[in-house]
């Protein structure tokens, strides 16, 4: 074969072996790519199904690409997505905070970064460059993931911190502060700032910070809760510097990884002065209860003793070291003190009910000897902090002296302390006792007794001797009556008497009679004789009244009824009585309406002289305009006013009224002439008159010489020095003071020396009686008294010419009646006052 032809055949070997060979390249080259192909198929499924959020994007910051997590979470198909810029998918909020990353990735730089969206959700993204084959980045690859729940975790998390009671952290593995409610904030005095990441056991002292790592390994390796401080002294240390005690717990989270642990840190510094306040309180309890005079017993659940105060220990005997731990009953014996039989103590009661239990009968104390003391004891429960009864507390009040004291305050309360007779409450008793049980067709009476002139003597000779007259006559009314009957004073010269049985109405009588012959008898006083009578009021029961307060009202009319008829006597209870009662009950109760209401009206009678027919005064007199249009005289009421004391305010409202019209006349450029004001002293109160006459001058701006006080002359005198005080008094003011009706009373020369009035008013029953030869004389006499005594002397009830030319010839000019002129209201008087009588006065009148 030639070279030739082997060269060919070699070459076609080789040609055929490298065919074969690209071939078999070729086929491997095909399988190659196809496994690429698959394998990149299998990636971008991969990619596309994978959670996380995977997007590629050029360097003009358009998407190249973007898996299905990727469109989802922005909730857009791939053909709003692809293609479009940062700026397009994520809003410009979003796109902005990326600006500065994704410039650092292009170049060539990776990036992780948070971004909130618009929505409000958290995005946690991660920047890749994408280099092309010639190393420049031809852009980058966006690796998401959702991290919105942190954020919500992180809140909920600080929500559970702020909501918790107590100083609350939470802890890493390590013990570093990742969170801290405003509670541990405040405790350690720091702010969240200044706390997160630094470790816990930096705010602890320390010589507490071996203990907290011990309980830290403790936390970790075992679950619950592990505490430190409550036993043994722990300490922590504030922001200042400041050390403070302090209990406190760690718990590990469980389920958490990496591991978490909270930390709860409770300042005791309360509690450590609360302990020592408690202590300090016992202290100052335990000094107060040994200090209590009472005996104070204390026992457990079990009623054996576990206090004794020193009051205690001697009420029974036993030293406290000796009771202690004793039962009750042997230490504190209670008994009946009549009897000697043993009584249970309140405090088992109590202990038993858990109700405060006081014993209602007699007991007595027995001490170790056997010595008895009359004791009340009163028991309340203890409870411990769950409120169950853990034992009592006893309080032994020693009553004997405090019983004798009852006794004789009850007696005191019930008895009149002058004359020691029943006062009005125990009299009330026996009254209501008596009515109850009086039987079928028994009778009883009740006897109200008043002193007749006994306030002349207290007047004049003083309380002592009014004192001594009182227990004279208590002595002899006691006397007086039955055992069984009941003598008592009611107050001031009131007595009262009860008479249980009664044989006959009569008999009443009969003891009356008897008590006011044996009062009337001569009483002894520092050597003179005093003399009262007394006046009795009878209302027999019950014939006049089957209740108490009926038959003390009947007994109190049946005595007004007696005195109004004299004095001295008695008189039975009647219908007509009882009439006459309500009617003044009535004007009473009107009489106080009207002082309310100032239903009452000034009329003024002149005073005139009569040589020139001047008015050189006037009388004020009291009119009561009733409701029903009535006007009523001071004579139907007067008497009612006096009797229950209205008569002062009236005086008052008089006075007021009067001084107030003559400041208007003055006002008005009329004369200034005296306005004369009666007042009653049968109420009489000097301070209180003086004291009202200076009030209702300053008050109304009236002259005090444009005030005449008229007193009558039976009142006056009988007041004696303390009339003459309240003249001189009166005077002092610029007042002047007329005694009024002279003639009718004692009419005195001595009382007319010794009272220094301004103003003599002869009553109108003597000028009235004129020319009858006796009256002229009387009046003659009043006058040339008057005059000598140099006081003006003026006649009152003047009515005809006669009377008028008598008394001027006597020398009295100042007259007054209805011959000059008649009372007149306020609105009729300027012309009379201006003017005096008309110039025809004698021929008119």
């Amino acid at each position: 074969m030639s070279t030739l032809v082997m060269v060919l055949l070699a070459l076609a070997a080789v040609v055929i072996v490298a065919v074969a060979a690209i071939a078999a390249l070729k086929r491997q080259r095909d399988a190659a790519a196809a496994r690429a192909n698959a394998t990149a198929e299998q990636l971008d499924r991969l990619v596309d199904r994978t959670p996380a959020m995977i997007a590629r994007l050029g360097r003009d910051l358009r998407h190249r690409s973007a898996n299905r997590a990727y469109l989802d979470w922005h909730g857009k198909l791939a053909d709003a997505v692809v293609g479009k810029s940062i700026l397009e998918v994520y809003g410009e909020h979003a796109a902005g905070a990326m600006g500065s990353t994704v410039q650092r990735v292009l170049a060539g730089q990776p990036q992780r970064l948070q971004v909130r969206t618009t929505g409000g959700r958290m995005l946690d993204v991660v920047f890749e460059p994408d280099f092309s084959a010639d190393g420049t980045v031809d852009g980058f690859q966006l690796f998401g993931q959702d991290v919105t729940w942190r954020s919500q975790s992180e809140r909920r998390m600080q929500a559970l911190l702020d909501a918790a009671y107590e100083a609350t952290a939470v802890l890493d593995g390590d013990g570093a502060v990742l969170g801290l409610n405003d509670r541990m904030r405040d405790v350690l005095g720091v702010t969240r700032e200044g706390a997160v990441g630094r470790p816990f056991g930096q705010w602890l002292e320390a010589t507490s910070r071996g203990q907290y790592g011990v309980l830290l390994e403790l936390a970790h390796s075992q679950a619950g809760t592990h505490s430190m401080g409550a036993a043994s002294p722990t300490e922590a240390q504030r922001g200042d510097g400041t050390a403070f005690p302090v209990e406190l717990m760690l718990t590990s989270v469980p389920g958490e990884d990496p591991p978490r642990l909270v930390v709860t840190l409770r300042d005791l510094t309360p509690i450590r002065e609360a302990e020592q306040a408690i202590a300090d309180a016992r202290a100052q309890s335990r000094t107060a209860v040994d200090a209590i005079g009472e005996a104070v017993v204390v026992c457990d659940s079990g009623l054996r003793i576990t206090l004794l105060n020193p009051a205690a220990s001697r009420l029974s005997g036993w030293s406290e070291r000796d009771a202690l731990g004793r039962p009750l009953d042997e230490v504190i014996r209670l008994a009946d003190p009549s009897t000697g039989e043993a009584r249970p103590p309140a405090l088992r009661e109590a202990v038993a009910t858990g109700i405060t239990v006081r014993s209602k009968d007699e007991r007595v104390a027995l001490d170790r000897d056997g010595r008895q003391r009359a004791v009340e004891d009163t028991a309340s429960p203890t409870r411990d902090r769950h409120g169950i009864v853990s034992g009592g507390v006893m309080l032994l009040h020693d009553v004997s002296h405090a019983r004798a004291l009852v006794s004789s305050l009850s007696h005191m309360a019930q008895h009149d302390q002058l004359t020691k007779l029943p006062n009005r409450v125990l009299l009330q008793d026996r009254l209501s006792q008596a009515v109850a049980m009086i039987p079928r067709g028994g009778k009883g009476a009740l006897l109200y007794l008043d002193l007749d002139f006994f306030k002349h003597i207290n007047d004049s000779l003083g309380h002592p001797a009014g004192d001594h007259v009182l227990q004279e006559v208590s002595r002899r009314l006691v006397a007086g009556v039955r055992e069984d009957d009941t003598v008592s004073r009611q107050g001031g010269d009131e007595f009262v008497l009860l008479l249980n049985r009664l044989a006959d109405p009569r008999d009443a009588a009969r003891v009356a009679e008897k008590l006011i012959r044996s009062i009337e008898e001569p009483i002894q006083y520092q050597g003179q004789d005093l003399h009262v009578s007394a006046s009795i009021g009878i209302a027999l029961f019950p014939q006049d009244g089957r209740d108490v307060p009926t038959i003390m009202k009947q007994a109190d009319t049946a005595l007004y009824c007696a005195k109004e008829a004299g004095r001295c006597r008695y008189s039975y209870f009647t219908d007509v009585m009882s009439a006459r009662a309500e009617q003044r009950m009535r004007t009473e109760h009107d009489l106080r309406i009207a002082l309310a209401n100032e239903d009452f009206r000034l009329h003024f009678q002149p005073r005139v002289s009569h040589c020139d027919r001047r008015v050189i005064g006037l009388e004020a007199l009291l009119r009561w305009q009733r409701s029903d249009g009535r006007t009523v005289a001071p004579d139907e009421f007067l008497d009612v006013a006096e009797q229950t004391g209205l008569i002062v305010q009236i005086d008052e409202w008089v006075m007021r009224e009067a001084c107030r019209q003559s400041r208007e006349w003055q006002a008005s450029g009329l004369p200034v002439v005296p306005i004369s004001v009666n007042v009653s002293l049968a109420r009489f109160d000097a301070e209180r008159l003086i004291s009202h006459v200076r009030a209702v001058l300053a008050e109304t701006g009236a002259a005090p010489e444009a005030l005449e006080i008229e007193f009558i002359e039976s009142q006056m005198f009988a007041q004696q020095e303390r009339g003459q005080q309240v003249i001189g008094e009166l005077k002092q003011l610029g007042v002047q003071v007329a005694v009024d009706d002279f003639g009718r009373g004692f009419s005195s020369l001595n009382y007319l020396v010794q009272y220094k009035f301004d103003t003599l008013k002869i009553d109108r029953s003597f000028v009235q009686g004129m020319p009858d030869p006796k009256h002229l004389a009387i009046v003659q006499a009043v006058v040339a008294m008057g005059q000598a005594l140099d006081y003006r002397v003026v006649a009152e009830g003047v009515e005809t010419h006669e009377q008028a030319d008598l008394l001027a010839s006597f020398g009295c000019n100042e007259m007054q009646g209805f011959l000059f002129s008649r009372p007149l209201a306020a609105e009729q008087l300027p012309a009379l006052l201006r003017n005096g009588l008309p110039a025809d006065f004698r021929r008119s009148a």
